[in-house]
């Protein structure tokens, strides 16, 4: 799904992540480094 968001916003289209678990896994975790991360404050 990350990489499907990635060819979205090659394209020009916003993209918004809710909710991210990467379960450890390297790949993902990798593919999150490209995105601008805001945390909610709780």
């Amino acid at each position: 799904m990350l990489q499907s968001a990635h060819a979205r916003l090659k394209a020009g289209i916003d993209v918004v992540i809710g909710v991210v678990e990467t379960h450890g896994r390297a790949e993902t975790e990798a593919l999150l480094k490209r995105w601008k991360c805001c945390r909610a404050s709780g």
